[in-house]
Order: C-alpha cells, then structure tokens, then sequence
C-alpha cells in the first residue's frame, strides 16, 4: 500500500472513533504527515481563486463560454494559464459550458432548379479576404405573448463575422426585407456577394432589383438545403441558446414584441463587440474589423498572435497562477519558488 492511501485509510480510521495515535501506528504513518493532509494544498487554493474568475466570466456570457474560449479571454485579461488547467477546474467546481444537442439533417426535396431565380453562387464558400465582399442573411422569427412572432431579418459578414445589420418586424413583407437592405448602405460594394434562402422575400424581382441597383450579386440556397446557408442559420440557433433559452426557457415567452425586440438588438450588440471567437484569435467581430481594415493581409497573423497573447502585465494572483518571464541558465529554464 503506497503512503497516499496509508494516510487516507488513517483518516478514515479516525471517522471510525479510533484514534489517530493508534491508527498511525497500526499503519506505519506519521502523525504530521495526517495533520498535513488534512490543510488544502497551495493548488487547491490557486484553482479555487481562478474558479472565481472564471464564474464571473461565466456570469457575464450567460455560461455559453467553453475550455479554449475561456483560456483566450482569462488571457486577454492578463491570466496567462493553461488549457488543460481550466478544463480541469471548470469540470471540478460545475463551471461546464452549456452545449447545444445536435440534431440530425435529412434533405430529401428534389433538386430543381426554378426558372429566373439565381443559382447558388456562393456554394457553401464561407470565407471572405475581405469585410463586405460576402454577406450572408435569414429571416427566424421568436415567439410574443399575444400569440403573434417577432421577425428577425440579419445580416452576417463572412470575412469579420460581424452582424452587419438587424431589422425587426411583426410580418415577413417585401419592405421588411428593404428595410435590410437600407442598413446595408455603404457597406455593399460593387461585386458583393448576397446569399440568402430561397424566401418569399429574396425570390421577390423587387428584391433583386433592389440588390441589382447596389452592386450587390444575389445568390440563392438550393430548395430546402438549410446547409448552403449554415453560417447564418448558425448565428440564430447561438442566439436563442445562448441569450433567450437560459433566461426564457423554451416554448412561447410571455413577453411583448417590443421586449423580444429589445432582447434581439442587446444580443447582435454582445456578439459584436464582447463575445470572442476562437477563429478570429480570440477577438470580437468588432475587433478583428478594424486589425483588418488598418493591417495589410500578410501581417495581420502576426498581429493576432501578439493580441492573443495579451499584455505582459498580470494581475496580482497567487504566483501558480501568475507566470512571469523567467531567466534560463545553461540551456534550463529558472523556476520561481512555486516551481513555475
């Protein structure tokens, strides 16, 4: 029996009313290696301290922030502390992220092609060099309390990920997709790629014209084939876990059109310019925008490492948690007192 388990079944022994003098004796084990034991160790502290910071990150993003998003932005706030590190305290204080259920897609609508409508252009090409060259959008709609639904129209852009514009509405109507449109001025140039559905909205001819008058090129999913549009059917099924389901539940909400509203604008705002993504380094959608716009392509890498891995300035924390630039000596790396 190793000595880890020796002083293990002493301490049981002692829950047994046999006292610690006799137990340590009966089991060749020393009495200050128990009372040792029984104090939490220096790592046991340091994870409960970064336990706490990663609840209250965890509070603020509605418990949606998995192991590597969470090890980007403790290092965005100067925590420099390893992957495997924060899986393991998240998995031991319950801070799990909440993880959306698979469902299963079965696509069995024939394949025809309609007469005067655009093909699918962007074919499932969900990259972009640069902001505004591909924009992808889609219309869900969220329950009221009068029985009614609150319209949605968004738009995304595949180079930044950013929602680019969002109009609410109470019925899907060929203004309510103008209205998108109107958002979008300035930020549709010459040559742009528009991918949407094949809705009654985008299949209107007002709809193409009006994206014809802007430059823009319209490109249509195929017949039922949600998969030609993932990006943005994506970003609606985040939404409604990650903002409306913890906070609503599912089912009908009993909530006005203008609370629903409001809820969709607060969102699209956090996405934008709080919520992180690993793909984009560890930056917000508004972020990674402008390192684009001011940075040529073939150093904007570069950037993004530097921005990952944050300020050299730490905040003050127990010194396992804290990792600091060290010496090395002969080829060996220096440790602090704490072994780091």
């Amino acid at each position: 029996m190793s000595s880890k388990k020796r002083i293990q079944a002493a301490k049981r022994a002692t829950r047994n009313k046999v006292s610690l003098r006799k137990a340590c004796t009966l089991l060749h084990v020393n009495r200050s290696s128990v009372y040792k034991s029984l104090k939490p160790s220096q790592r046991a502290l340091d994870d409960e301290v970064l336990a706490q910071q990663i609840k209250a990150i965890q509070l603020k993003h509605q418990g949606c922030y998995g192991v590597d998003r969470m090890t980007g932005e403790l290092r965005r706030q100067g925590i420099h502390v390893n992957h495997k590190r924060v899986a393991r305290v998240m998995k031991l204080y319950k801070l799990n992220a909440i993880i959306r259920k698979k469902r299963n897609y079965f696509c069995d609508v024939e394949q025809v092609p309609r007469k005067g409508l655009p093909g699918n252009v962007l074919n499932r090409k969900f990259s972009a060099e640069k902001p505004g060259k591909k924009l992808v959008s889609d219309v869900t709609y969220l329950p009221t309390s009068d029985g009614q639904w609150c319209y949605a129209s968004l738009v995304k852009d595949l180079c930044t990920s950013e929602i680019v514009a969002c109009v609410t509405g109470k019925n899907q109507t060929l203004n309510f997709g103008i209205e998108t449109l109107k958002q979008l001025d300035g930020k549709i140039h010459p040559g742009t790629l528009f991918h949407t559905d094949q809705g009654s909205i985008y299949t209107h001819p007002a709809f193409g014209n009006a994206l014809e008058k802007m430059g823009a090129v319209q490109s249509l999913s195929r017949k039922g084939n949600c998969l030609d549009n993932a990006v943005i059917e994506s970003f609606n099924g985040t939404m409604k876990c990650e903002w409306f389901y913890p906070q609503l539940g599912k089912g009908r909400w009993n909530l006005s059109f203008e609370e629903v509203s409001k809820m969709v604008f607060e969102y699209v705002k956090y996405y934008n310019e709080e919520r992180i993504q690993k793909k984009l380094g560890y930056l917000t959608p508004t972020e990674y925008r402008r390192h684009v716009s001011r940075t040529p392509l073939r150093n904007f890498d570069s950037q993004i490492q530097s921005l990952v891995r944050g300020s050299n300035e730490t905040k003050a924390l127990p010194p396992r948690i804290q990792r600091s630039r060290c010496p090395t000596h002969h080829g060996r790396r220096i440790t602090n007192s704490c072994g780091l």
